[in-house]
């Protein structure tokens, strides 16, 4: 048999919903594919999938190099004393993120991608 699974806590989960976040909307808002931001933080791709599905922990210097990444294009975060995840845009970013285009109804919000 093989090794019995650790029970992760619950501020282990939390941290690692976070990270989750922080990748995704870091990743979403470069443009990035899941094998794009693979290839550049020397990760498999498979990993970083699999750790966006919540099927992985990925190792804490894996998640400090795609943070890194992250910083280097204007992509920064901060937590706050209330328990918020701010993420902050800047620079390549924000040039992604100028292409989106938005509905054109006042009340809908929805980002409509142009690709």
């Amino acid at each position: 048999m093989g090794r019995p699974r650790r029970v992760e806590t619950p501020v282990e989960k939390a941290r690692r919903i976070r990270d989750l976040i922080l990748i995704r909307a870091g990743r979403t808002a470069l443009g990035l594919s899941q094998r794009d931001l693979a290839r550049v933080v020397n990760l498999h791709y498979s990993a970083l999938a699999r750790f966006e599905s919540g099927n992985l922990r990925l190792k804490s210097d894996h998640i400090q190099r795609i943070l890194e990444y992250f910083q280097k294009a204007g992509i920064s975060h901060q937590d706050t004393d209330q328990g918020d995840l701010l993420i902050h845009l800047s620079g390549e970013g924000l040039n992604h993120l100028a292409k989106i285009d938005y509905a054109h109804d006042e009340n809908d919000l929805t980002p409509r991608f142009r690709l």
